[in-house]
C-alpha cells in the first residue's frame, strides 16, 4: 500500500512538473508574443514620428520658399513699377526734345528770315502720359476694387498688379480715350477718381 502510494505521489508530483513545464512554457510562448507586438507597435510609432517630422519639415520649407517668393515678387513689382516711370520719363524727355528741336528751328528761320520749317512728324503725337507717382498697395487694391465695380473685370484686391490687372486697366483706358498703357499712370488714375467720385491716394 506504501509503494503504492508513493507511486501515486510521484505521479502526482510528475504530473504537476509537466503541468508547471506547459504552464511555463506558455507564458514564455505569449511573453514573446507580446514582446514582439510591442516592438512592432513601437517601431510603428518611431516610424509615424518620423513621418510626422519630415512632414513638418517639409512644411516649413515650403512656407520658407512661398515668404522667399513673395519678397521676391514684391521686388519683381518695384522693379516694374521703376521701369514704367523710367520710360514714361523718357518718352516725356523724347516728347521735349522734339519740341524744343523744332523752337530752335523757328528761331533760326526768323533770324535768317526763312519760312519756318514744317513741324516733324512725330512731333504731332499727343505728349505721352506724365509718371505716375508710387502708389501704396492699399491705393492699388482700392483701385482693383474700383475697376472691378466699374465691370472692367473681377479681380482679386490683393495689391499686386498682375496680368488680370493691366487687362482691367487698359480696358478702362480704352472706354475713356486714354493712352492705353495697362499701368496705373497719373492720368489713369485721375479719370479712375473721377470715375468713382473719390481719391485712390
Amino acid at each position: 500500500m506504501n509503494a503504492e502510494n508513493q507511486k501515486a505521489t510521484a505521479l502526482k508530483a510528475l504530473g504537476g512538473g509537466w503541468a508547471l513545464v506547459a504552464a511555463l512554457g506558455w507564458g514564455l510562448w505569449a511573453w514573446s508574443v507580446l514582446t514582439d507586438r510591442t516592438r512592432e507597435m513601437s517601431s510603428q510609432a518611431a516610424s509615424r514620428q518620423s513621418d510626422l517630422e519630415r512632414i513638418s519639415a517639409e512644411r516649413d520649407q515650403l512656407a520658407g520658399e512661398r515668404d522667399q517668393l513673395r519678397a521676391q515678387i514684391g521686388d519683381l513689382q518695384n522693379a516694374e513699377r521703376r521701369l514704367m516711370r523710367t520710360k514714361e520719363e523718357v518718352a516725356h524727355l523724347e516728347f521735349l526734345r522734339v519740341r524744343l528741336s523744332e523752337a530752335v528751328d523757328r528761331a533760326q528761320a526768323q533770324l535768317g528770315g526763312r519760312p519756318a520749317p514744317e513741324p516733324q512728324a512725330n512731333s504731332r503725337v499727343a505728349p505721352p502720359p506724365r509718371p505716375s507717382p508710387p502708389l501704396s498697395q492699399q491705393q492699388i487694391r482700392t483701385a482693383q476694387e474700383a475697376l472691378t465695380e466699374l465691370g472692367f473685370g473681377r479681380l482679386d484686391a490683393d495689391g499686386v498688379i498682375g496680368p488680370g490687372t493691366r487687362a482691367a486697366v487698359e480696358a478702362f483706358e480704352r472706354a475713356r480715350g486714354l493712352t492705353v498703357t495697362g499701368e496705373l499712370t497719373a492720368g489713369t488714375v485721375e479719370a479712375l477718381e473721377e470715375e468713382i467720385g473719390s481719391s485712390l491716394r
